[in-house]
């Protein structure tokens, strides 16, 4: 009566099973096979035993000191020979392919730090990795998260606070501070003053309202504690950072925004748009980006290398408030 495939050690037809025969077929002995292959003598010759049973027929029989293959065993050695042989090298040429393959990193922001804060990064992080591409999201400040948590990001860049119950599967990290700063046009008297106060934006109608900020409560907030809304009502409320430096050109109100400091390399980019900026951090405050990171994602490697290219191009923030909060 045949054993119960419950009993059976070897259920089918196995990788190591095919090793071990090939091995025996090429060294001439399930002992030499068995100190080839790092294994028992016994496991060897279980693994035959197992493959012989697996075929119904007899591959191995023994000569010597040894053993020497059927007509059978040598038909099967021959068809075994490339399969074992493409085995043995699979991980030096998956590794050889990994090195080679190309990685899609997707990053969320908001369009004025996908703008304005990460190209130097980009590019030594391209320069780094000629595997690397990236592809970029952009949407609202308080939409990253979500994008990240979805899978629709392997990486955000968001202003936003930490929720009290952020989405599983998603951390956070700080990442680099931002200047609040005052924009108007050049000509403007605020742009002419020597020293501007909260104050004195209340006479000016504010492009940046309540209502635009409405991704960025905490800059709202603040805002409103100095009473910087109580000036006079916007007639235009754009959303997106070009679009409120563009109404700012067109002298249709100042505006509030996070930014990279003007004296920095990525505030130089901002100055071809010809407006006066002044930093308000003594009065406002820094905006703090913080990193949100989808843990074990495909490619949170990449993610994290990048991130590291980002502080390296911005200045790392020098309060430590904000702490890793790793998923629950």
């Amino acid at each position: 009566m045949p054993r119960s495939a419950r009993n059976r050690p070897y259920k089918e037809l196995t990788l190591q099973q095919l090793r071990s025969f090939a091995a025996t077929a090429r060294l001439g002995s399930l002992a030499a096979a068995a100190k080839a292959l790092r294994l028992t003598h016994p496991t060897v010759r279980e693994q035959v035993l197992a493959l012989e049973r697996e075929f119904g027929l007899k591959l191995v029989v023994p000569y010597g000191r040894g053993c020497r293959l059927t007509a059978e065993g040598r038909l099967l050695a021959e068809l075994t020979a490339p399969l074992t042989g493409a085995a043995a090298s699979l991980k030096a040429r998956f590794a050889a392919a990994r090195a080679q393959a190309k990685v899609r990193l997707l990053v969320a922001g908001p369009p004025r730090v996908i703008q304005e804060d990460l190209p130097e990064a980009v590019a030594a992080a391209l320069a780094a990795d000629p595997r690397l591409s990236f592809a970029f999201l952009e949407v609202r400040d308080d939409e990253v998260v979500d994008a990240v948590a979805a899978g629709r990001a392997d990486l955000g860049l968001s202003t936003r606070a930490v929720a009290a119950e952020p989405p599983i599967g998603v951390s956070f990290e700080s990442a680099y501070e931002l200047e609040t700063l005052l924009l108007t046009p050049p000509n403007h008297p605020l742009a002419k003053k020597r020293s501007v106060v909260p104050t004195d934006l209340r006479r000016y109608p504010l492009v940046t309202s309540r209502y635009t900020l409405s991704d960025q409560p905490e800059l709202a907030a603040i805002l409103d504690r100095h009473q910087v809304f109580d000036g006079p009502p916007p007639r235009v409320e754009p959303f997106l950072a070009g679009t409120v430096r563009r109404y700012v050109e067109q002298e249709l109100g100042i505006a509030v925004v996070y930014g990279p400091s003007p004296t920095s390399q990525a505030g130089a980019r901002t100055k071809v748009s010809r407006l006066h900026e002044r930093s308000m951090s003594r009065y406002f405050g820094r905006g703090l980006v913080r990193f949100v990171f989808r843990n074990g994602g495909p490619r949170d490697e990449f993610a994290r290398a990048f991130a590291d290219q980002i502080r390296k191009h911005h200045r790392a923030p020098p309060r430590s408030a904000d702490q890793r909060k790793n998923s629950r």
